[in-house]
């Protein structure tokens, strides 16, 4: 076995092999191939600060994922699938979709899946921590399905971006490849919000995209209030308490999850030294044991033990593959 590093490549002709290397890689999937279609794949892994990054080729194969997968993986996590050659019959939620050469998709980790791939194919993966993706934009997974076809301009800025990535960046040692990862995920956030954006025709979820906007770049202002907001879109307090009421959550509490999020997304970057405190205020939060509760409200677990869990899987050895 090769000394360990964040990148690898290799081909694989046996089953048992191939489902080891991607748990390895962090993924647990159950490769099913027949006498029919001999196994021929090729896989790479990237381990960057933001996201695991798979490239994947070869002939016909069907891989599928259930329960038992999610126990070992946890499944924490969105993959964004794209298409560059062949195609894929994507079957989640009870729906089948088929991914045609350029075209992207979103599954959720924790969800059951099959991927089918009946002819010749080379597609690669993006698996993004879930709070990864809720820093970029809320309710990242209501986008879990999300179907960017090819043609429209949204794909083809994305997918030149993603063509990019898997063909020069990831295969580089001059650089970690981090920085690329990262704007191709804002890109990816953009590109998936105004997508819903567009297939959306409902005024008011119209207008509360626009709003939900403006908060977003505006997380870190301590005056941001509903008067404010309300002000910067020509409505009234109570009409805007309306448009929030009917996604059964109050203005307040919007600002305050996103400030959340915008924390916890802070909290897993290893490379800033900033106290937890300072995190805190940069967000808005004035009293440090208020942040804690809320954090803890929020997630399940206080901030020092969720750095400390993250900062110790980051400090963690990525496992190689068999090359």
């Amino acid at each position: 076995m090769p000394s360990c590093n964040n990148r690898t490549t290799a081909h694989y002709f046996d089953q048992d092999d191939l489902d080891s290397a991607l748990r390895q890689g962090g993924i647990a999937l159950d490769v099913l191939s027949d006498a029919t279609n001999p196994l021929n794949v090729e896989i790479g892994f990237r381990h960057t600060a933001c996201a695991r990054v798979l490239t994947v080729s070869g002939d016909p194969t069907r891989v599928a994922r259930g329960s038992r997968h999610v126990s070992r993986d946890d499944g924490g996590f969105l993959g964004v699938l794209f298409q560059r050659m062949g195609h894929t019959l994507c079957s989640q939620r009870g729906q089948q979709q088929v991914i045609k050469p350029g075209e992207i998709t979103v599954w959720h980790g924790r969800q059951s899946l099959d991927f089918r791939m009946p002819e010749r194919f080379r597609k690669m993966c993006l698996l993004v921590p879930i709070e990864r993706f809720e820093g970029l934009m809320p309710d990242s997974e209501l986008h879990v399905g999300a179907h960017l076809k090819a043609g429209t301009n949204l794909s083809k800025l994305l997918g030149a971006c993603l063509n990019t990535l898997a063909d020069n960046v990831l295969i580089s040692d001059e650089e970690p490849g981090d920085a690329a990862v990262e704007v191709t995920l804002e890109m990816l956030g953009a590109a998936l919000t105004r997508n819903k954006e567009s297939l959306d025709r409902n005024p008011r979820t119209s207008l509360f995209e626009r709003i939900r906007a403006f908060i977003e770049k505006r997380l870190d202002e301590p005056d941001l209030s509903p008067s404010t907001i309300a002000g910067a879109h020509g409505i009234s307090v109570r009409y805007l308490h309306l448009v929030f009421s009917e996604r059964g959550v109050t203005v307040g509490e919007w600002v305050r999850l996103r400030r959340l999020a915008q924390c916890r997304v802070a909290l897993t970057d290893v490379r800033q030294d900033r106290t937890i405190t300072e995190i805190a205020m940069k967000w808005g939060f004035s009293d440090a044991a208020h942040f804690s509760r809320s954090f803890k409200a929020a997630f399940g677990i206080s901030p020092n033990a969720f750095r400390r869990a993250k900062t110790s899987a980051l400090g963690d050895v990525s496992p190689c593959l068999d090359m």
